[in-house]
């Protein structure tokens, strides 16, 4: 077991969360893919024998 001890609790409010601003990625016009799309178009790409030349 570690010997340094955990830290005491803040006190006072919390902060709020951090807001993102996605205004400058959303004017670029890009759509953005959600993991299990991403996931099926690599394995999509994969079996395509991508490699095939390669050496």
């Amino acid at each position: 077991m570690p010997a340094a001890s955990l830290p005491a609790p803040l006190e006072g409010e919390a902060e709020p969360p951090t807001r993102f601003d996605f205004t400058r990625r959303d004017s670029l016009g890009v759509a953005m893919r959600d993991i299990p799309a991403t996931i099926a178009q690599t394995m999509d790409w994969l079996k395509s024998d991508p490699f095939k030349g390669a050496a």
